[in-house]
């Protein structure tokens, strides 16, 4: 069962069992910085998030990349291009997100 709370203008769904509270909102939507591999298909890119965490047992840093598929309305994205992408609702059975800032500079 689901206890639904109102704070800080923000509703916060929180599962039995879970351990932390998800976030449902504007605020509460990811935002990621990556870079595009991939046009692939019409109004639509791949983009690659590499992120760095430290493993817990030997201290080394560790690099993990995924894939995003992202909406680009413009068409504006190109492949090399530092991109940040936002979390939304489902655009399509793999679209998650949507393409929001590219710096051409950084190609």
């Amino acid at each position: 069962m689901a206890v639904e709370t109102k704070k800080n203008k923000q509703l916060e769904v929180t599962k039995k069992g879970a351990s932390r509270p998800h976030t449902i909102g504007l605020k509460g939507r990811r935002e990621l910085k990556g870079v595009i591999i991939k046009k692939s298909g019409d109004k639509t890119v791949a983009v690659e998030v590499t992120r760095v965490y430290s493993h817990e047992l030997y201290n080394r840093k560790v690099l993990r990349s995924k894939k995003y598929l992202a909406h680009d309305e413009a068409n504006a994205g190109e492949v090399g291009q530092k991109v940040s992408i936002r979390e939304m609702k489902p655009g399509s059975a793999r679209k998650r997100f949507v393409l929001v800032v590219g710096d051409n500079k950084d190609k």
